[in-house]
């Protein structure tokens, strides 16, 4: 009472506001991080050309395809500000991540 905060309640509220929808943001990069840094690749036997190629598992692609909607909308956020840099890293490398997966799923 003694801040005198009633008397400032929009601005408190935005900055709230704010400091919420940015730590989500923050959560959901780092969730990122633990995801992906845990992903176990199988590889199979191409049995024409005896190529390696990564076993695309469905719930490797649900994993992948959830992502990157969450990429997605974290990107068209007003707070994406701090993040940006990180947000655009994630959506190349699970852009690139989404190709390989596609394409050696294509393949079988």
């Amino acid at each position: 009472m003694t801040l005198n905060l009633h008397g400032y309640e929009d601005e408190v509220k935005n900055v709230v506001d704010k400091a919420v929808k940015e730590s989500s943001i923050e959560k959901t990069l780092k969730d990122l991080q633990t995801t992906w840094a845990m992903q176990e690749y199988q590889f199979e036997i191409h049995p024409r050309t005896k190529t390696k190629l990564i076993k695309a598992s469905e719930e490797l692609i649900e994993i992948l395809e959830d992502n990157q909607v969450q990429l997605q909308n974290i990107a068209m956020s007003k707070y994406i500000g701090f993040f940006k840099e990180e947000v655009f890293f994630w959506q190349k490398r699970l852009g690139n991540a989404d190709q390989v997966t596609h394409t050696t799923f294509i393949s079988f």
